[in-house]
């Protein structure tokens, strides 16, 4: 009788100490406070506690959170789904699982209607001409035009200026050193909203490259997916448009170091968990971002 209490006991004891040796809390590496990342991750905070602490460590976008990834200075991260593809291109090794795609995102291309632009290829079949408005450097404009010019080494032709926001809005508007602004939001998304009441001087256009296609990552998953803009969307850019502007889907995806995984694994589950309970709550929160 004894013996097997003190059997029953070290292996009680034994338990105790694995489930002592997994972390309960896990650092998800976000974006600024003013995007949506961070905010998303603060919904999954909120359905994982208090079995599991999430903290949302502020960034500058997905290639801050590549590096974050890399020097373990956080377990996961939110980044576009062409972020990794780049990764690859740049040699950056990374062990991650896929753990979620949280919501899509669209590349809007908008042009100076006197600029006579009505698709992406014609930036680079009249690059001497053209300049193109990418973002800041490491938004995700810039980052997606980083990875087509990758995909496509005719568009490295084309001139960009590192501009975005309200500065690039009055740049295009002025139209004389810029011809067209690369944009990556969701759907009637703030900034867009705004850019839709200068229609008269704006158009958007459309975004389509076959050879994307077919194109995938290291691990076999699509770099993009290809949609329509619906018509009517933006009421003002997309006039004289019928059928909807065709473009390219950039989805914003939730990986985990497979490290941190393997040596958590329970933690990964209640971290699993939260991320699918939040989901809805992150994509109702976009609708209006």
């Amino acid at each position: 009788m004894t013996i097997r209490l003190v059997i029953t006991g070290l292996f009680y004891l034994l338990l105790s100490s694995n489930s002592m040796a997994e972390t309960q809390e896990i650092t998800v590496c976000t974006g600024s406070k003013e995007g949506a990342y961070y905010p998303a991750v603060e919904h999954i905070r909120q359905h994982a506690e208090p079995e599991l602490i999430v903290t949302a460590l502020e960034t500058k976008g997905s290639v801050d959170n590549l590096k974050g990834l890399e020097d373990q200075i956080c377990q996961a991260a939110i980044i576009q789904a062409d972020a990794y593809f780049l990764a690859q291109t740049q040699m950056i090794e990374l062990s991650v699982e896929r753990t979620a795609e949280l919501y899509d995102e669209y590349v809007h291309l908008i042009c100076n209607r006197q600029a006579g632009i009505d698709q992406i290829n014609d930036l680079k079949e009249n690059s001497q001409n053209n300049t193109l408005l990418i973002g800041t450097k490491g938004s995700g404009a810039a980052l997606t035009w980083e990875a087509f010019v990758a995909l496509d080494s005719d568009y490295g032709r084309i001139p960009t200026l590192p501009f975005g926001g309200e500065r690039a809005l009055t740049q295009l508007i002025e139209g004389q050193n810029s011809q067209c602004m690369l944009i990556i939001s969701g759907l009637r998304s703030k900034m867009m909203r705004e850019i839709d009441q200068h229609g008269d001087i704006l158009k958007l256009v459309h975004v389509s490259n076959s050879n994307f296609k077919d194109k995938k990552d290291g691990r076999g998953d699509s770099i993009y997916r290809f949609q329509k803009i619906p018509s009517g969307t933006y009421e003002q850019l997309q006039r004289r448009f019928f059928g909807g502007i065709e473009t390219i889907i950039v989805s914003a995806v939730l990986v985990t170091n497979r490290h941190w995984i393997d040596q958590n694994p329970l933690a990964y589950q209640q971290f699993a968990k939260a991320v699918l309970a939040a989901r809805p709550y992150i994509l109702e929160m976009m609708a209006t971002f």
